[in-house]
């Protein structure tokens, strides 16, 4: 996750009334008028905190995007932020409540890691798709490239079922095909481990992949991908 990067979902009528409540977090915040361009940056780069303008929010109760956003289940907090007839700006707490606290007070303590602003039961920090594509994985010193199936994929890594899953700690080249019109090369690592003599599952390896072996053109193929997979039930 990037270090204070913050989103904020507002109409741009009213994005210059937020700048004026910043003070000195005028530049962690990222300002979206377009839900989907928001969505495009949270499966791309996951951010500390999405803050979405109550009244932006009012006008927009239908948009199944929004809706989307509200029950993604992120570590991250998704929170309303309310402009006050005095031109202060305040934020509700996860709990839905809204306990008058200034938005630039919530940036500094979602900053600072305080836990009233944290979700810290969920582990999850990268939007992920339930997907169906294939994978080639080369492990080090090895001729052939090993096969598998992607069923669960996100821009930070990847579950693959594979029968010959390569060793935990083991960093790997990959090829991942079905999402662009070439493989989408790039290493990633073994986080964990499930072989077939283990139990009735699907065996298969937990990878998470170096963002910084993709290419510009891959990124954007997969980052797409994901968009179309997270909303195309919507």
């Amino acid at each position: 996750m990037e270090k204070n990067n913050f989103l904020f979902l507002c109409e741009g009528y009213r994005q210059e009334n937020y700048h004026d409540t910043l003070g000195n977090y005028k530049d962690e915040i990222v300002f979206y008028q377009d839900i989907d361009k928001l969505l495009h940056h949270c499966i791309e780069k996951p951010p500390n905190a999405v803050f979405v303008d109550l009244k932006t929010s009012m006008r927009n109760t239908s948009n199944s995007l929004l809706n989307t956003l509200y029950r993604l289940n992120m570590n991250w907090p998704v929170l309303r932020c309310n402009m006050g007839g005095d031109g202060s700006a305040s934020v509700m707490s996860i709990k839905g409540e809204d306990n008058g606290e200034s938005l630039s007070e919530v940036i500094k303590n979602i900053m600072n890691n305080d836990p009233d602003w944290s979700i810290s039961k969920i582990n999850r920090i990268f939007m992920r798709a339930d997907v169906t594509c294939r994978i080639q994985m080369h492990k080090v010193g090895e001729k052939k490239w090993g096969l598998g199936n992607i069923t669960s994929l996100s821009s930070g890594g990847s579950y693959v079922i594979s029968y010959d899953p390569p060793d935990i700690g083991e960093t790997i080249r990959l090829k991942i095909m079905d999402i662009s019109s070439t493989p989408i090369d790039c290493k990633g690592e073994v986080k964990w481990v499930r072989r077939w003599d283990e139990g009735t599952q699907l065996p298969g390896v937990g990878l998470t992949f170096d963002r910084r072996s993709f290419t510009s053109p891959h990124k954007k193929a997969l980052v797409e991908f994901l968009f179309n997979s997270l909303t195309k039930r919507l």
